[in-house]
């Protein structure tokens, strides 16, 4: 017997933590949160 996965849909209100991942200078975690895409640097 192995894993198994479920997917689970969970509201989240990214904006407030985007926001202060930028107040504090991280602007590649906040575009993150914001998006839900990592650019690579």
């Amino acid at each position: 017997m192995g894993w198994l996965a479920t997917i689970r849909h969970v509201p989240y209100d990214n904006a407030p933590m985007a926001e202060l991942a930028r107040s504090k200078g991280m602007r590649t975690w906040s575009d993150a949160i914001a998006t839900g895409w990592v650019q690579r640097e």
